[in-house]
């Protein structure tokens, strides 16, 4: 049997035609990478967007308890999936940048090909033109290391995309789980231990992240029992949390760990997880960091009948964003007879609802048209006993009907006030959502102040 040297290149290793293929491939890797980047910089300029819509209609159409403690997982989740498209977009411009540099210099050197010519520069000491000829060496090999920074930068951004989807499916498998055991356990006692159950996954999930450093301790090298455990215990864990991407995954990870020395490799993985920790808040860009960033002595932006939000009116809204808030209305300058007021239906609003509103029990006499006419005549009068509307001072009795915006596509109710009473000038609406906990019911107040002009 041929023995081969484990320190032999893999390309050694291929048959002659393919090696001379790779070789040709290898040298001539910068015009598939500029054509690559060019096309996904457009591609990748839309993941944003496309993760945002995705994150809102969760939000909005899946999210059936916010209070709950997993719902924070696929928060989590859709956070590192924020992070990879911000991460790909900025490591394709960069690479694009990069590589485009790397053509300038090369032809540089094309025109040029004695390089820098330190005898004839001009006002330079002897001793000046040797420091800087050792401190900025040949132009051909600053262009050999361009073109191998380049090319590792696609693969190094890749790597850490594919492992913060492996990140991302650790908490989508927790909830899934976890949501699992809830459907399984009688409902009283899940929510009682619903957090028992949460740090249990989570702390499992540490353990077995850790259990494959600790295996790999010295202790441990020389004991055959323990190594083959270790490896069919770290292909399972690859292949769990990273399908379809498990062997790609490796490949460029060990390739990055075998051909650097250890402490740059571990140095930057410390950074980016530190990097991305950071940039977590970012992703959905919360209040801390908007504040941080946006802070005045005198704007006090917590004081909600102060201040004019945009996502409260159809007109100053961005149309591409869901409701968040709950409500709107036309303008934030009224002009017509009546007040159009429209209020969002979150999935989550369910859960509250069943507390205050019991489903009837119909006759099986009825028919199914009926019934669902009946159903929804109940469902209205639930409603208009859940919502509070204020103008100013005033009380109005609701009178909402169901309607589907016609921009966003959410669900939820619409009703008309009529402005024969409203001031002239300023006024303020008020929305309250009568929830069981009173803390719920404050907290949930929205206020939108708005100008009528008779």
């Amino acid at each position: 049997m041929e023995n081969i040297n484990e320190n032999q290149p893999l390309l050694d290793n291929q048959p002659t035609e393919d090696k001379e293929w790779l070789k040709e491939i290898s040298q001539k890797s910068w015009e598939p990478e500029l054509l690559v980047s060019g096309a996904a910089i457009y591609l990748t300029s839309n993941l944003p967007a496309w993760i945002d819509s995705f994150y809102n209609f969760y939000t909005v159409d899946v999210l059936a308890d916010a209070d709950s403690v997993t719902a924070v997982l696929p928060i989590l989740s859709f956070s590192f999936l924020s992070i990879i498209a911000y991460l790909l977009l900025f490591a394709f411009v960069a690479h694009f940048v990069m590589r485009a540099f790397w053509v300038a210099v090369v032809g540089l050197l094309s025109v040029f090909p004695q390089d820098i010519q330190y005898d004839k520069l001009p006002s330079y000491t002897p001793y000046f033109k040797e420091k800087l000829k050792e401190h900025l060496g040949s132009l051909s090999d600053y262009t050999t290391r361009l073109d191998k920074t380049c090319s590792s930068l696609l693969s190094l951004a890749f790597l850490i995309a594919m492992t913060l989807v492996g990140m991302s499916g650790v908490y989508v498998f927790c909830f899934l789980c976890i949501e699992l055991l809830g459907l399984l356990i009688p409902a009283p006692v899940f929510e009682k231990y619903e957090k028992v159950v949460y740090f249990s996954f989570m702390s499992l999930m540490f353990v077995f992240s850790m259990l494959i450093l600790v295996l790999n301790l010295p202790m441990f090298k020389n004991k055959p029992a323990v190594n083959r455990f270790q490896f069919k215990f770290y292909i399972f864990f690859n292949s769990l949390f990273f399908p379809f991407i498990s062997k790609p995954q490796q490949r460029i990870s060990n390739i990055f760990m075998s051909n650097i020395s250890q402490r740059k490799y571990y140095t930057a993985i410390a950074i980016l997880f530190l990097a991305i920790i950071g940039v977590i808040p970012l992703a959905f860009k919360s209040k801390f960091t908007e504040d941080w960033a946006k802070n005045r002595v005198f704007y006090t932006a917590d004081a909600p009948k102060l201040r004019l939000e945009n996502d409260y009116y159809e007109n100053l809204r961005n149309p591409n964003k869901p409701i968040l808030n709950g409500l709107t209305i036309p303008s934030d300058v009224i002009e017509t007879n009546f007040l159009k007021i429209f209020i969002g239906y979150p999935k989550r609003l369910d859960k509250e609802l069943a507390k205050i509103c019991k489903p009837d029990v119909f006759p099986d006499s009825l028919g199914k048209a009926e019934k669902e006419e009946r159903e929804g005549e109940n469902a209205i009068t639930c409603l208009n006993s859940f919502y509070q509307l204020y103008v100013n001072d005033s009380l109005y009795q609701n009178d909402f009907i169901f309607y589907k915006h016609p921009i966003t596509n959410e669900l939820g109710l619409i009703t008309y006030l009529p402005t024969q009473d409203f001031r002239k000038g300023k006024n303020m609406l008020r929305m309250i959502r009568n929830y069981v906990d009173s803390a719920d019911r404050k907290s949930s107040e929205r206020f939108l102040p708005f100008w009528y002009i008779p």
